[in-house]
């Protein structure tokens, strides 16, 4: 039977201690995928510190009895008993914080404030005994109320265990690194029909439009290029974006003073830096000073992935020039606001891009106490174990606060149960194409002879961090091999570009010089001193990569092809002596197939909750980009792949839903998305149906989200409550799909869905897939009203070998108009094992940002 409901009451007593206890045991090891360790960056990742605050004055004792100072100190993150204000529903004494029964939290009311004063006070207390039970004082880096109640403290491994016998100490967790995981995809999505044709509401016959006014999206990454058009106040359609702080009024480091201050405006309304005082209490570096990793004081971005995600989701609409092609480019929600939370750096010694989790929770804790965003995206890794992570519940009490929140499901496809962000409260969202690939220039050989079809147009990809073609390279230019004593010594032998050419060896040709040995620029650099005009590098491996030049002297443009294009362009030069061929400008879109996953986007299935909930287009998405130092790169523009790219496209929507169904829960967003999502994405072959692991319930929609009539909605609690861990039944959630992976006979779920219409409607409720029953045949529900559904499921017939089967529920609505508008068909996605076999660990992989690029950032893609 379905798990009890909640009373409000209930809800305010629950405990953050009961919290951990419910979603399972704290693990302060790695999570299964990621290493221990990741260079020196990486391991001076930890809590920023204030100005020399401290957890008390109070007299400590030098060192107890039985606890001798082992091991080096590490940041932790340390949870109270007491819930944060996102989940205090109020008391008789401080009142409600809620703006209204039910409502969003607000977190600037008096009895808010009051709350947050009286657990200042308990952590103090608290403190006092923690210094007492370890015998040294505490320097206490991070004090949260709002999203978590805890703080950031240097523990060794065994003070962090004796802290956790402590009364009133509900969670010590070890702070982990995460790593960091738009012209077509709004239109593919539905986006241009909400800000043109408009939606009708579903209360009510008004049209409406949107584009995201008065709506705050909160972008959790490597900070934003502030200076970039994407970011401005006003946009290339002539809207202004409204400051809804008031002119002037902006959060966080752009105050006064602050090291962001100025570079704010009415678009990007604040921004917060968690990362750049980050510091290792023995060590005392930090991703600011360290040598292997590049981080500046505020929230610019010098990594790109920030500022693509947020262009992504919510940029202004531009106008652009992308390898000669004239676009006009925007997020999904053009007019909404930004806040910019700088959670991760850059480690040069691998390019990736790391967010130290404590950094990600004080995030997460910094939206809930400004109270102003309505929206998180999080592109990062993490949340495999959600039973087990402070980020994950610091999500849940954000979802409590009444924020949506998007995450990326990782680039670790297409092998199965490699998902991150498994929460069942946030939305995960895997990566699919969208009909565009990426723009390509043509290497065009037209001689001598008769030439191969497949050498009339072979694709060259445009190496990043150097100089653009800006004209076509004219046919008949030669294409020279590098000079050996045969034409093709060079580019198979040993001169590969890395020593200087003889002087004039390449004057007016195009140099082909194979992959490999030393770095793009280093070859680049040699070829222009040759009097090479370009440069065409040829992959030693299949893996298709961008070359990168990053801080070249050279002047000229620099391309890749394939092996296979490479060893083509060979044997052709060497069976006629050499060859000519041109480039035509400007650059050739190149179609893919729409909704066909990525094949990196990971996999289900998602621990009794099905995961990914939805998909997105994340293959090449073209949007703003950021430079390696903080000015020079505000034009900058460029294309990415992944599901970070995927993430922002649903923090969009969910912004436009914000907008035009303000009273709807996190919840009920995340279920209308799911519920009217295309069902029409395709495995990685562009053939195949997918399946719910790979794409979910199906491609988000959102003119269709936003017009749906059914939704459902699940409480904090709840979520706490169904941890498998305890006894709790994931499957039971009232979430907008149903997994079971231990279903030997019949099983049965409970849905429950609310009617947001504004008159009476009855719906077709059909099984597909999975023979069983549904109570009842017919829903009819009055507007407002919360309906229940009984889906019993026989999966009798399945074999016990671990396989799964996979099905849904459809609900049609029984007159499909209304209003003179097309009721949307809606469906809930199932899976179901008799005894599924037993998975092994996650991988939780999100993002290698290398991998995550298909035109990327200077300095993220390969070198050499």
């Amino acid at each position: 039977m379905p798990f009890a409901r909640l009373s409000a009451l209930q809800v305010s007593m629950l405990t953050v201690a009961g919290a951990a206890a419910l979603w399972g045991a704290i693990r302060v090891a790695p999570e299964p995928g990621q290493a221990s360790s990741r260079g020196a960056a990486a391991q001076a990742a930890v809590a920023p510190r204030t100005s020399g605050e401290r957890g008390s004055t109070a007299r400590v004792p030098t060192r107890q009895a039985g606890l001798p100072d082992r091991g080096p100190r590490r940041v932790h993150l340390v949870f109270f008993r007491e819930v944060p204000l996102a989940t205090f529903q109020g008391s008789k004494a401080l009142g409600s914080p809620r703006t209204a029964p039910g409502g969003r939290l607000d977190p600037k009311s008096a009895p808010a404030r009051a709350y947050v004063k009286q657990l200042q006070r308990l952590q103090g207390e608290r403190l006092v005994q923690l210094e007492q039970a370890i015998g040294r004082p505490l320097r206490v880096t991070r004090r949260m109320q709002h999203a978590v109640n805890g703080v950031t403290v240097a523990l060794t491994d065994r003070e962090a265990a004796v802290l956790r016998r402590q009364p009133g100490v509900a969670m010590v967790e070890a702070s982990r690194l995460r790593r960091a995981h738009t012209d077509v995809g709004p239109r593919l999505i539905g986006s241009e029909i909400v800000w043109n044709t408009g939606v009708r509401d579903t209360v009510g016959a008004t049209v409406q439009r949107a584009k995201g006014e008065g709506v705050v999206v909160a972008v959790l990454d490597s900070g934003i290029n502030w200076g970039s058009p994407s970011f401005a106040a006003r946009g290339a359609d002539g809207y202004t974006v409204v400051n809804p702080l008031g002119a002037g009024q902006y959060l966080g480091t752009c105050a006064p003073g602050g090291p962001d201050y100025g570079r704010c405006n009415a678009k990007l309304i604040g921004g917060y830096d968690f990362v750049c005082n980050a510091q290792d209490p023995i060590s005392m570096t930090s991703p600011c000073t360290d040598p292997n990793a590049r981080e500046e004081p505020g929230f610019g971005d010098t990594h790109s992935h920030g500022t693509h995600v947020a262009s992504t989701a919510a940029g202004s609409v531009r106008d652009i020039s992308y390898l000669g092609v004239p676009l006009r480019i925007s997020g999904v929600a053009p007019h909404a606001n930004l806040i910019a939370l700088d959670i991760c750096y850059t480690d040069l010694t691998e390019n990736t891009c790391w967010a130290p989790s404590e950094a990600m929770v004080a995030a997460v804790n910094q939206v809930v106490a400004d109270g102003v965003a309505d929206v998180i995206n999080l592109s990062f890794s993490g949340g495999t174990l959600p039973s087990n992570t402070a980020e994950s519940l610091a999500l849940l009490n954000a979802v409590a606060a009444g924020v949506f929140v998007a995450g990326s499901a990782g680039n670790e496809g297409p092998t199965p149960n490699t998902l991150s962000r498994r929460e069942p409260w946030i939305t995960t969202v895997a990566a699919a194409q969208h009909g565009r690939a990426s723009f390509d220039f043509r290497l065009a050989v037209n001689g001598p002879g008769v030439v191969p079809d497949a050498l009339k147009a072979v694709p060259l990809v445009p190496a990043a961090g150097g100089t653009d073609l800006r004209a076509a390279i004219a046919a008949g230019t030669a294409l020279k091999l590098i000079a050996g004593s045969a034409e093709n010594a060079g580019f198979d032998g040993t001169s590969d570009g890395c020593a200087p050419y003889a002087a004039g060896t390449f004057t007016g040709r195009v140099a082909l010089i194979r992959r490999g040995t030393c770095y793009f620029s280093q070859k680049l650099e040699n070829a222009q001193a040759a009097g090479a005009t370009a440069v065409v590098f040829a992959n030693h491996e299949d893996a298709a990569m961008v070359p990168t030049v990053a801080g070249t002297t050279a002047t000229i443009p620099a391309f890749i092809v394939s092996r296979a294009n490479g060893n083509a362009l060979r044997d052709f030069s060497v069976a006629r002596g050499g060859m000519t061929a041109g480039v035509p400008y400007p650059a050739t879109a190149s179609p893919n197939t729409v909704d066909a996953l990525a094949a990196f986007s990971s996999r289900g299935p998602g621990a009794s909750v099905l995961k990914p909930d939805v998909a997105a287009p994340g293959v090449a998405i073209l949007a703003a980009f950021a430079g390696t130092t903080l000015t020079g790169y505000e034009q900058a523009i460029g294309m990415m792949s992944g599901t970070s790219m995927a993430s922002p496209h649903v923090a969009g929507a969910g912004a436009l839903l914000r907008q035009l169904r303000p009273t709807w829960t996190p919840s009920e967003m995340k279920s209308a998305l799911m519920l009217t999502s295309r069902q029409s994405v395709l495995n990685e072959d562009g053939v195949t149906p997918a399946n719910a692991w790979a794409g979910g319930a199906g491609r988000v929609q959102v003119d269709l989200a936003a017009r749906s009539t059914l939704v459902l909605d699940e409480t904090s609690a709840n979520f706490q409550m169904a941890n498998p861990n305890t006894g709790g039944d994931p499957s039971r959630l009232n979430v907008a799909s149903i997994e079971k992976d231990h279903c030997p006979g019949t099983c049965t779920f409970v849905r429950r869905v609310r009617n947001t219409m504004s008159l009476k409607h009855s719906w077709l409720l059909q099984l597909e897939g999975i023979p069983g029953k549904v109570t009842p045949h017919v829903l009819v529900l009055k507007p407002g009203q919360v309906g229940q559904i009984t889906i019993t499921l026989d999966n009798s017939s399945q074999p016990a070998d671990g396989s799964w089967r996979f099905g849904q529920l459809r609900l049609s609505p029984n007159r499909g108009w209304y209003e003179n508008q097309v009721l949307p068909k809606l469906h809930m996605p199932i899976a179901l094992s008799k005894y599924a076999a037993a998975r092994t660990p996650a991988k939780g992989g999100a993002l290698r940002a290398g991998r995550d690029s298909v035109v990327p950032a200077r300095g993220v893609a390969q070198r050499r």
